[in-house]
Order: structure tokens, then C-alpha cells, then sequence
């Protein structure tokens, strides 16, 4: 049996508890009324209860399971409601203050109550889609407005009373718990969908990477299917390796440098078998350790410039020169290649528009990246620092 997360939850919930019911239960006491006592049996026996369920757990060798925790919660709202009930009946002859306490927290009590009795879930073929609350956020405003007014208006009467500066306090203090509970929310919301947003358009990014290079493959295929099947089979089977991993190692959030280093001579070795003449091809790695971690399809894009702008314009002496080295700490990439000036668009490409675009959302601040053109010869360099 797995243990579930609920378990780092109980504890710390379960003497939250305790110590609420204690404090209750010195109020009560301290002005008279009896049902303090059943309060403080509760906060004591709510405190004995972890550690004995813990050793009784531990010595049969099982974990707390969700449907467990569940039981305890049903539990608790059953036996808080009792104590509740009994307190509103008796404080109905000592405090109006206190009555009117109890009784909004039996209402509380009931709102929980009932989601926990009575889940409600929508289902689409049987099968469960989402659990939905039946209650609106709204009830718990109108129990801050409510017991506003009511304060305001048991002002006049309750003022001389003791009871009545301890209402005030548990008022504010609620209205703090809710206020905090609802910045944190919101807080939580935005950066979730902050992130959600961040990967969505990465993803988007990383979709427009190789589809004009597979493109370019596909196109020499189909002519070179007919003069020459053998050196076509070696292509077939190069790309798919490379669309394998596009498409599936292609969508992870990292990869071992060892992966991307082998993507990136197979695509040197597709462009080596598919051009008719002669290409200076040098790649030089100098890696400590061949398993760190990197996002990937990050080094081919300017691999794939310095062949679309560089070999495919040029009829001779076409070179592209790649180095990588890697620490524990950083990854450098660099890449050099020569160019017909007649034949190179002065439009920035979409590649190094994305490729920088990715850096900023997985590595903002830990990279640079700089390029320099001379009138024959284009360099690049990505470092990637604190890896």
C-alpha cells in the first residue's frame, strides 16, 4: 500500500484541531458553561488519537490511505457538530453571544458536512469527469457579511460583555484566514496559468523546429528512390530515427547531452548522403559528462541556419565547423559556416527568433547567446550556464 500525501497533511491538521478545541474549551469554561469540559475530552482525545493510530499503523505495517482520511473527516464534522449542539443548547441559558457562535458554526459544519456525505460528481459515459462543489462561493461571503452585521447590531447590547470582545476577535481573525486563503489563490492561479502559458508556447515552438528540414529529405527521396534504392534506404532509416526522437524525446522538458549530440550527427549525416558535392563537415565535442541534462532540439536550429543559409546556396568549398563543450556547470555551443553574400536574405529567420524565445522561458538569465557575420563567413555561439 502506497503512501499518500494526505499523510504529511494529518498531524499538523489533526493539533490544529486539538489546539482549537482547547482554546474553546477554556472560553467556556471561563465563563460558566459546562459542555467546556466535553470540549477539552475532545481536544485531548484528538491528540492521543495521532500517535496511537500512527503506532497501530506502523506496527501492522500500513499507511493512511485517501479513503481513510476521508472516514476521519466525516468523523470529525459528525462529532464537532454533536459538541457544537450541545454548547448552542446550553450557552441558549448563559450567552446570547456564544448561542449565536455555535450556531453558525453548526451551519459551517453542515455546508462541509453535506459535501463530504453527499460528493457530487459528473459523470460522461459512466466515467467520472470532475468533482463538483454544490455550494457557491458566495456562501462563505455571506457568512463574513452576516456575522458583520450581526456585530454591528448586538453592538448596542453586548458591548458590557466579556463574550462579546471574544466574538469580535474570532470575526477578525476569520476574516484574516479567508482574505489570506484568497490572495494565496489567486497568487497560485496566476502563476499557474503563467506557467501553463510558458509551456503551451515552448511547445509551439519546438513544433516549428524540423518540418522544412524533413520537408527537404522527403523532397531527395523521391528522386533518389529510383537512381540510387540502397543510399535511399540509409536515408529512411537515419530519418526516422531522427523523427523518433523529435517526436517523442522531442517533447520532454530535458534530455541527456549524449541524446542530443547523437540527433545532431545524424542530421550531418543526412546532409552528407543527400548532397552531390563536397562538404567540409567538422564537429569537435569536448564533454565531461555526456548525461547532463538540457532541453532539447535547442542546438539544431542553428546547425539547420548554417546549412540553409550557408551550403545550400554554395556550389563549392562549402564548410560548417561545430564545437560543444560541457562542465558540470555549463554547455557552449558554437557553429561556423561560409556563405554566397549574393544569395543570403537580409530578413532575420524564424529559427533564431524561436530559438531565443526558448531560452528566455527555460533559461532566463543563464544564457548567452551571440552571433557575428563577416562579408563570407557567419559564427554563432550558445553558452548555457548553472545547468
Amino acid at each position: 500500500m502506497t503512501t499518500t500525501i494526505v499523510n504529511k497533511n494529518r498531524p499538523l491538521l489533526g493539533l490544529g484541531l486539538a489546539f482549537l478545541l482547547l482554546v474553546g474549551a477554556l472560553m467556556l469554561t471561563e465563563f460558566d458553561i459546562a459542555s467546556g469540559a466535553l470540549f477539552a475530552i475532545a481536544a485531548v482525545g484528538t491528540a492521543l488519537y495521532l500517535p496511537l493510530i500512527w503506532l497501530i499503523n506502523k506496527r501492522i505495517k500500513r499507511t493512511i490511505t485517501p479513503s481513510w482520511w476521508h472516514k476521519e473527516i466525516r468523523a470529525t464534522i459528525l462529532i464537532l457538530g454533536a459538541l457544537c449542539l450541545i454548547a448552542a443548547i446550553e450557552s441558549s441559558f448563559h450567552s446570547v453571544v456564544f448561542l449565536i457562535i455555535f450556531i453558525e458554526l453548526l451551519f459551517l459544519l453542515a455546508v462541509f458536512g453535506y459535501e463530504y456525505f453527499f460528493p457530487h460528481s459528473d459523470t460522461i459515459h459512466g466515467t467520472v469527469e470532475s468533482e463538483k462543489s454544490r455550494f457557491s462561493p458566495w456562501m462563505y461571503w455571506l457568512f463574513i457579511v452576516g456575522n458583520g452585521i450581526l456585530l454591528i447590531v448586538g453592538e448596542d447590547y453586548f458591548t458590557n460583555q466579556d463574550q462579546f470582545g471574544v466574538a469580535i476577535l474570532l470575526y477578525f481573525c476569520s476574516l484574516f484566514f479567508l482574505f489570506t486563503r484568497w490572495v494565496f489563490k489567486q497568487i497560485r492561479f496566476l502563476l499557474n496559468l503563467k506557467t501553463e502559458r510558458n509551456r503551451t508556447e515552448l511547445l509551439h515552438l519546438q513544433s516549428q523546429i524540423n518540418p522544412h528540414f524533413f520537408f527537404n529529405i522527403l523532397n531527395n527521396l523521391y528522386g533518389l528512390v529510383d537512381k540510387d534504392s540502397k543510399k535511399a534506404q540509409q536515408l529512411i532509416l537515419k530519418l526516422s530515427d531522427m523523427m523518433r526522437y523529435s517526436i517523442y524525446d522531442g517533447q520532454k522538458e530535458t534530455v541527456s547531452l549524449a541524446e542530443e549530440v547523437d540527433y545532431i550527427r545524424n542530421y550531418l549525416d543526412l546532409h552528407q548522403m543527400r548532397y552531390h558535392k563536397k562538404i567540409e563537415l567538422d564537429f569537435v565535442t569536448n564533454i565531461e559528462d555526456d548525461q547532463i541534462q538540457i532541453m532539447p532540439l535547442l542546438f539544431i536550429i542553428l546547425v539547420e541556419n548554417a546549412f540553409k543559409h550557408g551550403v545550400e546556396h554554395l556550389r563549392a568549398d562549402a564548410y560548417v565547423h561545430l564545437t560543444l563543450e560541457a562542465t558540470a556547470n555549463s554547455v557552449s555551443f558554437s557553429v561556423e559556416n561560409n556563405f554566397d553574400d549574393e544569395e543570403v536574405s537580409t530578413q532575420a529567420g524564424l529559427g533564431l527568433r524561436n530559438l531565443k524565445r526558448r531560452l528566455e522561458l527555460v533559461y532566463p538569465k543563464k544564457h548567452n547567446l551571440s552571433t557575428i557575420k563577416t562579408t563570407k563567413t557567419f559564427s554563432a555561439q550558445l553558452t548555457i550556464e548553472q545547468l
